[in-house]
């Protein structure tokens, strides 16, 4: 990318603090958000947004080796502060699309269901966030080296609740995504 996904300007905020807001905005409870590693260069500018947003910094000593690493770090700070939790609200910082209308539909879901893992879908896709209740959660620690969180979904028994969503569920994985973004959301 050439810049940290969660400094990158979104209609003059920082994405970072555009999704903190969707959350919050839809009705999570506390939002954790797990930032590079001490020693990288941007993380004092990514934890001082994730404090002004209202959220809680998880800021490892060390690199993740993926994804699911990452994930499991945030579950231990997450579990020591809230050790009932009712699910997971799973969302990667570089999906500018998030809005509080979609949090809210996937919290809504979710009282319906509680023991489902509910996730928008976008022409068929699955997008982020997406929420698992807590006995998936409790599964991912045990997940078999190499696997994802995703391979939850299509375990036995694990009821997996989609709803299409108007709109794109993109990530922002490379400045011609960013670009893009930019060039459909700019008045």
């Amino acid at each position: 990318m050439g810049r940290p996904k969660p400094l990158l300007d979104t209609a003059g905020q920082p994405l970072l603090a555009r999704i903190i807001s969707a959350l919050r905005a839809g009705g999570t409870g506390e939002v954790f958000v797990v930032t590079p590693p001490q020693m990288r260069s941007e993380t004092p500018a990514i934890a001082k947004i994730v404090v002004e947003a209202g959220a809680i910094p998880i800021t490892p000593d060390r690199q993740t080796p993926e994804m699911r690493a990452t994930i499991e770090l945030g579950l231990i700070a997450i579990l020591s502060r809230i050790a009932d939790a009712p699910g997971l609200l799973l969302c990667p910082c570089d999906t500018p699309n998030i809005s509080a209308s979609l949090v809210a539909r996937i919290l809504a879901e979710h009282a319906a269901q509680p023991h489902a893992v509910i996730a928008p879908t976008f022409n068929g896709k699955r997008g982020h966030p997406a929420l698992l209740p807590a006995a998936v959660v409790a599964q991912i620690p045990n997940l078999p080296a190499g696997q994802g969180v995703k391979a939850l979904f299509d375990r036995p028994g694990t009821q997996v609740v989609e709803f299409p969503w108007d709109q794109a569920l993109d990530d922002v994985d490379t400045p011609e995504d960013y670009e893009r973004w930019i060039a459909r959301n700019t008045p």
